[in-house]
C-alpha cells in the first residue's frame, strides 16, 4: 500500500522580461512572455509602467480666413500627414497645409495630396505625335483599358516635293499591364499638300473622341477630304468603336459624314467652309444612351473656294444600341447670325497665321450649368477697328434656342478656352480664356510693297533710352517699345532703332531705319522694315481667369479676376476634391493644366503644370517635358504651314485618378536636302525645323501610396507630392524655379553721337546668362536653371547691348529677381551686372511681361554666376513620392522610377537637384517603381515591391564629381510595400514588407522583426512609424487607434489602445520649449492633433456634429480613461507535462496612484477564467504586494490577467509576478479517453 505524500510548496517568481508575443506557442512560451500588453511601456528591464495619455492641442480662438489662429470649431479636413519643423507642427489635410504652434493654427496655402506622372504611351522618334485624346473604360468583365486617339506625321515641312502624310489613329492598351493590345489602327491618312501658305488643302484630321458608357462605345470625330460632285472637299466624319468586350475592340462602324445628316424638319447640315479646317465636339456632363452631343465648325454659305460662311453649332443626340451606335441631328444653329466676316476667309486665315502665330481656333464646352450648359469660344474680325480681332463666347441653353454673348477685352485671337459651372452654382461658370496678341508681322509688313508706317512721338528733349510708340487705330492699339539713340542735343539720330516690345505692327527683335526724322514738338518718323526677327516666336499669350461669371448675362470687355501671361492652356477646367477625409467639406475646387514653353526653340525649358483659379502651381512634371502647344508649334505653323494643334484636352476622373492625354517633347528636327531621310526628294534648298513628340498620358493620382511626403532640414522644409515645394514658415512656393528665363532679344546698339558714350563696351566677344532668384523667409537663396545667350560680338567703339528677358509667370512666388550676368570681352567667367525685382502679384492685361536691360559698362569685380567652377545647374525634379536625407543630400524618388539626388546641403542655399549624370539614379536597365527609400548609415537603400538595393559611397559633389556606386541587390522577396514608412535608428533601418516589419542592419543583412505581432500588425491599417530614441521605442500607428510599440533595446513589443479612432498620421514634435516626453503627435481623419501628455493619463476624445443645413461642424472635446492590462502566456513551473497545484498568485510593484486592481486566472490553456477578483488600491502599502487565492488549484499551466482600471493616474509600476505552487513528478495521469493503448 502506497504512502500519500504532501506536495512541497514553493514560491516561483517571474520578472516581466518578455514582451507581447503572439507568434510563440502558448505551451512553450518562456515565463514572462505576454499574450496581452496594452497601454504599457518597458522603461526598465523587468518593469512595466502605464503609458501617458494624449491631450488636445487646440487652445486658441480666432479667424481662419485672415490667417489668424483657427477657431476651435473650424475643421482641418483630415490629417494625411504631419511633420515637425522647428517650433512648428505642420498638418497636411490633402488640400492645404496648416501650421500649429502653442495651440494656434494657421492656414499656409494649398498643398495637394497627389502625384503627377507624364508617361509615354506612344513612342516613335521618327514621328511627330499630336496630343493624345484619351478614354479609360471598363469592359463588361470589369477589366480596365485605355483608348488612345492621336495624329502622327513626319516632322518635316509641307513644301517637300513628296509631302508627308498625316494620319489619325487609335490604339487600345491594358491598364493592368500597360501594353498596347490593339493598334495603332489608322482611321484616315491624308497627304499634306505642297503649299507655300496655310491653305484649304492643309487639312489636319483633328481626331476627337467622346465615350458613351451607356452604349459602351467611343465616337471618334475627324476631318477628311472626300470627292463631292467631282471635286475634293473638306468634310467632318464620325465612326463608333465598340468597347463592350475585348473581342469587339476591332469592331468600328462605317464613316458617317456629319453633312449627310438632316434635322427633324429635313434641313441638311451645311457643308464645312473649305478654308477653315476647324471642328470641335463635346457631350453633356451626364451621359446616357440618348444624351446631347454638340459639334461646331465653320460652315459654307455657297459653293466656292472662298465663300463667306457661318459659325455653325449642331445639337446631336446619341442613338442606336451597343451593337449599332449612331447619332441623330436635332438642331442646326447659326451662331454668328449670318456671314462670319465681310472679308474673305483666305485673307483672314493667312492674317491670323502670320500676325498671331496660330490658326483659326474654336473651343466648345458642356458644363452642369442649368441655364447655359453649352459654351462656344471663337474669334471674330472687328470691322469697326481696322484689322483688330476680338475673342467671344456664346452660351446656349440645351436646345440652342437662347444665346448669350460675352466679348473679352483686348484685340486678340483665341488659342484655347475652357469653362465649368462654379461650385454648386447652377447658373454661373468659372472661365479661363487663352488668347494671343499680334506678333507684329501683320499689316504693312506681311509683304513688300505695302508701304511704311507713320507713328508720332511727342516731345523734343529726348535722351537715349526706351520709348513707347503711341497707339493708333490704323497700326494697332498695343504700343511698341523702341530704343532710340540721340545726340547731345536730344535729337534722334538717323540710323537704326531697335524694337524691344512688338506693337504698332513693329516686330520685336527686328531693326528698322528712321527714314525722315524731324525735330520740333512732334517728331515724326517713318519706319520701313530692314530685317526680320532671327527666331520665330509667338507674341505674348495671356490667360484670363473669371470667377463665378453669370453666363446668362451678356457683357463686353469684362475685367478678369486674374491674368497669367506667357502660358498656354492645355486641358479642360475640372472640379476635384483632393481629400479623402470623413468631413463633408463640399469644397471641390477648379483646376486646369497649362504649359509654359521657354528657352531656345521654346521647348528646352519650362514644364507642364496643374494650376488653380488663382493660377497657383499645385502640381507639375519634369523640366523640359514640354507638351505640344501654341507656343511650341509656331515653327511648324509658320515655316511648315502645318500644325497638329488640338482643342483643350479632356479630363477624366476615375478611381481617385485624374487622367489627361498629352504629348512630350523629345528632340528638335532639322531636315535639309542633304539630310538622311525617307523623304529624300525635298525641294531645292528647303530647310525644315520641327520637333518630335511622344504621345503621353498624364496621371494625377489623388490617393497616392505615400501621402504628402515632407522633410524638415532645420532652416529648410521640403514638401513632396505633386511637385517639389519649399516652405519657409510663411508660404509654399516651388523649390527653386520651374524653368529659367529666355533671351527674347540680344542686340548691339550703336551709340555714335548719342549721349551715353560713356557706356562703351570694349571690342570683343561677350556672352550673357540669366537666372531667376529669390531669398526665402529663412534666408535661403533659390536660383533657377541658367540660360545662356548666343555670343555677341562688339567691334569698334560706342556700342552697348540691349537685352530683353521674360518674367517668370508660372510661379507661386509673389516676388523674385531677374538677374543678368555677362562675361568680360573674350572672357569665360560670368559676372552679375544687373537685376530687376519682379512683383508677380496684381498682374493685369496691361502689365508688361518682359524686362529690358541696357548693358554698356565694363565689369569691376561683380558677383559671379553660381555655376562658376563647374557647379551643377539647379532644377526642380517635379513630382516626388518620397524624401529622405542621406549624407548631407536630399534623396527624392519620382513616379517615373528614377531617384533624384540633390547637391550637398549648404547653409543659406536651397536644396537643388541638377538632374544629370551622378545626380540621377536608377535600378538598372529596367525601370522599376520605387516603393520607398531610406538611409542605413553608409548605405542609401532603395526598395521595389520585391527587391532591396543599396548604393554605397558619399554621393556626388556639387560639381558632379564622384557619385554613388552602382546599385547592389541585397535581397529578393523582401521589398517594401508601396508607401512604406522608413525609419532609421542606431539599431537598423526599419520598413514594411507584405509580411510585416523588417530591418536593414549596417552590414546589409535583413531581419524579420515582427513575428510576435503578426495578427495585430494589419499592414493596410498602418498610418505612420516614428522613432523615439530617448525611450528606445519604435511606434507604429494604426488607423484603428492602436499603436504598436517595439522597444528595440529590450526587443519587446507592446500595444497601446487609445481612444482616438480613425488615425491618419503621427510624428515626433519637440519644439524648443518642449521636452521629449510629450513629443508624440497623433492626427485623425478629422484633422485633430493630440500629443502625449507630460503628466496626464487620459485621452482626449474629439467628436463632431454636422449640421447639414448650415454645413458647419461642431467640435466637442472630452476625456476618456484607459486601462493598463497584461496577460501572461500559460506558465508551467513543473515542465511542459508536469502536474502542479497553484495555491495563490502574487503581484509585485510600486504604488503610484489610486486604481482598481482586477485579476483573472486561467487554467490549463482555457479561454475562460477560473478565478476572478479585484481590489481598489487607494494608498501605498509599501511594498505593493498583493495575492489572490485560486479557486482551481490543480493545473498543468496557469495564466494571469491583470488590469489596472478605474484610474485617471499612473496607477502603478509592475515589477513581477510569483506563484505559490506544489508539484509532483508523476505527470501522466490522464482519463482513459485520453489514453492510447499500446500494441
Amino acid at each position: 500500500m502506497g504512502v500519500l505524500m504532501a506536495l512541497k510548496k514553493t514560491n516561483v517568481s517571474f520578472p516581466f522580461n518578455g514582451g507581447l508575443d503572439e507568434k510563440i506557442s502558448e505551451k512553450v512560451a518562456p515565463p514572462g512572455t505576454l499574450e496581452t500588453a496594452e497601454n504599457c511601456q518597458f522603461n526598465k528591464n523587468g518593469e512595466i509602467v502605464k503609458r501617458k495619455g494624449y491631450e488636445s492641442m487646440w487652445t486658441a480662438t480666432g479667424n481662419w480666413d485672415t490667417n489668424t489662429p483657427l477657431d476651435p470649431n473650424t475643421i482641418i479636413a483630415g490629417g494625411d500627414n504631419v511633420e515637425a519643423h522647428g517650433d512648428e507642427l505642420l498638418i497636411a489635410d490633402g488640400k492645404r497645409l496648416f501650421s500649429m504652434f502653442d495651440g494656434y493654427a494657421k492656414d499656409k496655402g494649398e498643398y495637394l495630396n497627389c502625384t503627377f506622372h507624364n508617361k509615354d504611351v506612344l513612342q516613335d522618334e521618327a514621328e511627330k505625335n499630336g496630343p493624345v485624346q484619351h478614354v479609360r473604360f471598363d469592359t463588361n468583365d470589369g477589366d480596365e483599358y485605355d483608348l488612345f486617339v492621336f495624329t502622327t506625321t513626319k516632322p518635316v515641312g509641307n513644301t517637300a516635293i513628296v509631302p508627308p502624310t498625316v494620319t489619325a489613329n487609335y490604339a487600345i492598351a491594358s491598364v493592368d499591364t500597360g501594353e498596347i493590345i490593339l493598334g495603332p489602327v489608322p482611321l484616315v491618312s491624308l497627304q499634306r499638300a505642297s503649299l507655300s501658305t496655310f491653305d484649304d488643302e492643309a487639312v489636319n484630321p483633328l481626331p476627337q473622341v467622346l465615350y458613351n458608357s451607356a452604349l459602351k462605345s467611343a465616337y471618334i470625330f475627324y476631318a477628311n477630304r472626300t470627292t463631292q460632285g467631282g471635286t475634293t472637299e473638306l468634310r467632318y466624319f464620325y465612326q463608333a468603336l465598340r468597347l463592350d468586350t475585348v473581342q469587339n475592340f476591332g469592331t468600328i462602324s462605317s464613316a458617317v459624314s456629319i453633312t449627310d445628316l438632316s434635322d427633324p424638319s429635313g434641313s441638311p447640315c451645311p457643308p464645312p467652309n473649305q478654308l477653315f479646317c476647324c471642328m470641335v465636339v463635346d457631350q453633356a456632363i451626364t451621359v446616357t444612351s440618348t444624351s446631347e452631343v454638340y459639334l461646331s465648325f465653320y460652315g459654307q454659305q455657297s459653293k466656292g473656294a472662298d465663300s463667306p460662311g457661318n459659325l455653325i453649332l449642331l445639337h446631336l443626340v446619341y442613338a442606336g444600341s451597343v451593337s449599332s451606335p449612331s447619332l441623330t441631328l436635332k438642331t442646326i444653329k447659326d451662331v454668328t447670325g449670318g456671314t462670319y466676316t465681310s472679308s474673305t476667309h483666305e485673307s483672314q486665315d493667312l492674317e491670323i497665321q502670320t500676325r498671331f502665330g496660330t490658326n483659326v481656333r474654336l473651343s466648345l464646352k458642356c458644363t452642369p450649368n442649368t441655364s447655359r450648359p453649352v459654351s462656344l469660344f471663337y474669334s471674330v474680325r472687328d470691322g469697326t477697328s481696322g484689322v483688330d480681332y476680338k475673342t467671344k463666347c456664346s452660351s446656349f441653353n440645351v436646345d440652342l434656342t437662347s444665346q448669350t454673348d460675352i466679348q473679352f477685352p483686348g484685340n486678340r485671337v483665341l488659342l484655347n478656352a475652357t469653362t465649368f459651372a462654379h461650385g454648386t452654382n447652377t447658373t454661373n461658370n468659372d472661365i479661363v480664356v487663352n488668347t494671343v496678341e499680334d506678333r507684329g508681322h501683320g499689316g504693312n509688313f506681311t509683304s513688300a510693297g505695302k508701304g511704311g508706317i507713320t507713328a508720332t512721338t511727342v516731345g523734343t528733349g529726348f535722351t537715349e533710352g526706351v520709348y513707347s510708340m503711341p497707339s493708333t487705330a490704323a497700326y494697332g492699339t498695343n504700343p511698341a517699345k523702341i530704343y532710340i539713340p540721340v545726340n547731345g542735343s536730344g535729337v534722334p539720330q538717323v540710323g537704326q532703332i531697335t524694337v524691344l516690345d512688338g506693337g504698332n505692327n513693329l516686330a520685336s527683335g527686328a531693326n528698322y531705319l528712321i527714314q525722315s526724322p524731324t525735330s520740333g514738338t512732334d517728331a515724326v518718323y517713318q519706319f520701313n522694315a530692314t530685317e526680320t526677327p532671327s527666331k520665330l516666336r509667338q507674341a505674348e499669350s495671356q490667360m484670363l481667369f473669371y470667377d463665378n461669371k453669370d453666363m446668362s448675362v451678356a457683357s463686353t470687355n469684362p475685367t478678369p479676376n486674374r491674368v497669367l501671361k506667357r502660358a498656354y492652356l492645355l486641358s479642360d477646367l475640372f472640379y476635384f476634391e483632393f481629400n479623402n477625409s470623413q468631413i463633408e467639406t463640399a469644397s471641390k475646387r477648379p483646376y486646369c493644366l497649362i504649359s509654359n514653353p521657354s528657352g531656345p526653340g521654346q521647348t528646352s525649358s519650362g514644364t507642364t503644370a496643374l494650376i488653380n483659379m488663382n493660377h497657383d502651381v499645385v502640381a507639375f512634371g519634369l523640366p523640359g517635358e514640354m507638351p505640344l502647344s501654341n507656343g511650341t508649334e509656331i515653327d511648324s505653323l509658320i515655316t511648315n504651314k502645318f500644325s497638329l494643334l488640338q482643342p483643350t484636352q479632356r479630363v477624366q476622373q476615375k478611381n481617385n485618378k485624374i487622367l489627361i492625354g498629352s504629348s512630350r517633347f523629345v528632340r528638335d528636327n532639322r531636315t535639309t536636302t542633304t539630310s538622311t531621310t525617307s523623304l529624300s526628294t525635298l525641294a531645292g534648298s528647303d530647310v525644315f525645323e520641327d520637333q518630335t513628340y511622344n504621345g503621353t498620358l498624364i496621371t494625377i493620382d489623388a490617393d497616392p501610396d505615400r501621402a504628402c511626403p515632407m522633410l524638415s532640414l532645420k532652416d529648410k522644409m521640403l514638401l513632396g507630392g505633386g511637385g517639389l515645394f519649399s516652405y519657409d514658415s510663411e508660404s509654399i512656393v516651388e523649390s527653386d524655379f520651374l524653368h529659367g528665363p529666355e533671351f527674347l532679344n540680344v542686340k548691339v546698339v550703336d551709340l555714335t553721337n548719342g549721349t551715353r558714350t560713356s557706356q562703351d563696351l570694349d571690342a570683343g566677344d561677350y556672352s550673357y546668362a540669366a537666372v531667376y532668384s529669390a531669398i526665402d523667409n529663412k534666408g535661403n537663396l533659390h536660383e533657377s536653371t541658367v540660360i545662356f545667350s548666343d555670343s555677341v560680338q562688339i567691334s569698334g567703339t560706342n556700342k552697348c547691348v540691349f537685352i530683353e528677358l521674360p518674367i517668370c509667370s508660372v510661379t507661386r512666388r509673389g516676388q523674385y529677381r531677374l538677374d543678368l550676368y555677362r562675361t568680360d570681352a573674350d572672357g569665360q567667367i560670368y559676372y552679375k551686372i544687373s537685376g530687376n525685382v519682379v512683383n508677380n502679384l496684381g498682374i493685369s492685361t496691361s502689365t508688361n511681361s518682359t524686362k529690358q536691360f541696357i548693358d554698356g559698362s565694363n565689369l569691376e569685380g561683380e558677383e559671379v554666376l553660381y555655376t562658376t567652377g563647374g557647379i551643377a545647374q539647379n532644377f526642380n525634379p517635379g513630382s516626388v513620392t518620397d524624401l529622405k536625407l542621406h549624407k548631407d543630400k536630399v534623396i527624392a524618388s519620382m513616379p517615373n522610377g528614377f531617384i533624384a539626388v540633390s547637391k550637398p546641403a549648404l547653409v543659406g542655399e536651397s536644396m537643388s537637384f541638377p538632374l544629370v549624370g551622378p545626380f540621377v539614379l536608377n535600378l538598372g536597365n529596367v525601370v522599376k517603381e520605387i516603393t520607398a527609400i531610406g538611409s542605413a548609415r553608409d548605405m542609401l537603400i532603395a526598395f521595389t515591391e520585391d527587391e532591396v538595393y543599396a548604393y554605397m559611397g558619399d554621393g556626388p559633389t556639387a560639381t558632379g564629381a564622384v557619385g554613388f556606386t552602382q546599385p547592389k541587390l541585397l535581397s529578393t522577396g523582401q521589398g517594401a510595400i508601396p508607401g512604406s514608412p522608413v525609419v532609421s535608428s542606431s539599431a537598423g533601418m526599419y520598413y514594411f514588407t507584405e509580411r510585416g516589419l523588417y530591418s536593414v542592419l549596417s552590414n546589409g543583412q535583413i531581419q524579420y522583426i515582427s513575428p510576435q505581432v503578426e495578427s495585430v500588425l494589419d499592414l493596410p491599417n498602418v498610418v505612420g512609424m516614428d522613432l523615439f530614441d530617448e525611450v528606445n521605442e519604435l511606434r507604429i500607428a494604426l488607423n484603428t487607434g492602436k499603436i504598436l510599440i517595439y522597444n528595440y533595446l529590450f526587443k519587446r513589443w507592446s500595444m497601446w489602445v487609445t481612444n482616438i479612432n480613425n488615425l491618419t498620421s503621427q510624428t515626433r514634435y519637440q519644439p524648443s520649449s518642449g521636452v521629449s516626453e510629450n513629443a508624440h503627435i497623433l492626427v485623425n481623419s478629422f484633422g485633430t492633433p493630440v500629443r502625449q501628455s507630460l503628466s496626464g493619463y487620459q485621452d482626449s476624445k474629439v467628436t463632431f456634429t454636422y449640421n447639414a443645413v448650415s454645413g458647419v461642424y461642431t467640435r466637442t472635446t472630452a476625456t476618456a480613461s484607459y486601462d493598463l492590462k497584461i496577460k501572461t502566456t500559460p506558465i508551467s513551473a513543473n515542465q511542459l507535462f508536469g502536474a502542479q497545484r497553484v495555491y495563490r498568485v502574487m503581484l509585485l510593484g510600486d504604488y503610484l496612484s489610486s486604481h482598481r486592481a482586477s485579476y483573472a486566472v486561467y487554467n490549463d490553456y482555457s479561454s475562460s477564467a477560473s478565478t476572478n477578483g479585484n481590489l481598489t488600491v487607494s494608498s501605498d502599502t509599501d511594498p505593493y504586494l498583493y495575492r489572490l487565492h485560486l479557486i482551481k488549484q490543480k493545473s498543468r499551466a496557469v495564466q494571469l490577467e491583470f488590469t489596472a482600471d478605474n484610474s485617471t493616474g499612473a496607477s502603478l509600476v509592475l515589477s513581477g509576478i510569483a506563484f505559490e505552487i506544489g508539484g509532483r513528478p508523476d505527470t501522466f495521469k490522464l482519463p482513459e479517453t485520453q489514453t492510447i493503448a499500446g500494441s
